[in-house]
């Protein structure tokens, strides 16, 4: 994201954060809109990278299917991100987070 001139949210891009006994973040960035009313307005768009392993079994599956092994919706946001933090043509503030357990 710092690449794309994504700006982090907090200190950093990361965002950590405990599932049950596990760790976990959220990667977090954010690109200023570009209208002086609508700035004020978030879209946000997310996605996970990861499932969280496995929990208790249903009909004897026991994986907490998640996101697609190739990180499909990470992907799509990353590229989301690119392209508004080139064009420089949002008008609302657009915030991408990714959850990565």
């Amino acid at each position: 994201m710092k690449t794309f001139g994504v700006k982090p949210y907090y200190d950093t891009y990361r965002d950590n954060f405990k599932v049950g006994e596990m760790d976990a973040f959220n990667v977090v960035g954010f690109i200023e809109g570009t209208d002086t009313t609508l700035k004020n307005e978030v879209i946000v768009l997310g996605a996970h990278y990861d499932h969280i392993g496995y929990a208790k079994a249903i009909e004897n599956d026991s994986i907490a299917n998640g996101a697609n092994d190739n990180a499909a919706g990470t992907s799509a946001v990353m590229a989301i991100a690119k392209y508004f933090a080139t064009k420089k043509n949002n008008k609302r503030k657009y915030y991408d987070r990714f959850v990565f357990c």
